[in-house]
């Protein structure tokens, strides 16, 4: 009778592991509802990877997606280049726009109305803080006095009650003598 102690995995079920691996990879990458044109360009990658074990195919699914991330770069910064030169284009146009607008004789009047009116809308929005910081002083002010009040009356309740106790007292002690 020969008994077999097997500790561990034996290498076919580590391969089988790798490879499970690998095509739960491919199947979240077929079955995904979102983001279809990422998952169209990662299917694309992987038609050209053919690894023979999984350790190949991991170093040439990671080499084919460092080289589609790396086109994708490049492309962004050609977008991004000829999209900073159209604006540079745009900024021009529109700073000679300026300078003509600047050049016209009505500007200085408008220019010297604007500050004007900013100015005058600076020393509105500085008086509406002044209001807004009396108003607030004069609640806190009210506050205190309605507390003031309270603590007063509560005081003179107090006084009441004891001048009533002293004059029951002092009745008392009038009928006792009496």
């Amino acid at each position: 009778m020969c008994i077999r102690v097997v500790f561990g995995h034996t290498d076919e079920e580590l391969t089988e592991a790798k490879w499970a691996v690998v095509n739960a990879f491919r199947r979240a990458l077929d079955g995904g509802l979102s983001h279809f044109d990422a998952r169209r360009a990662l299917r694309e990658v992987l038609t050209r990877v053919h690894g023979s074990n999984p350790e190949q195919w991991a170093a040439e699914v990671a080499e084919a997606l460092v080289e589609t991330i790396a086109q994708l770069q490049a492309a962004v910064a050609s977008d991004d280049a000829r999209q900073v030169e159209r604006l540079r284009l745009e900024c021009d146009s529109l700073r000679r726009v300026v300078a003509d607008y600047n050049a016209h004789p009505l500007q200085a009047q408008v220019q010297a109305l604007t500050a004007e009116r900013d100015r005058r809308r600076a020393e509105a929005d500085r008086l509406a803080n002044r209001v807004r910081t009396l108003e607030d002083a004069l609640r806190r002010a009210q506050q205190a006095h309605q507390t003031e009040v309270a603590r007063l009356q509560a005081t003179i309740a107090d006084l009441n009650r004891i001048v009533a106790e002293q004059q029951r007292q002092l009745n008392d002690l009038m009928e006792g003598a009496i």
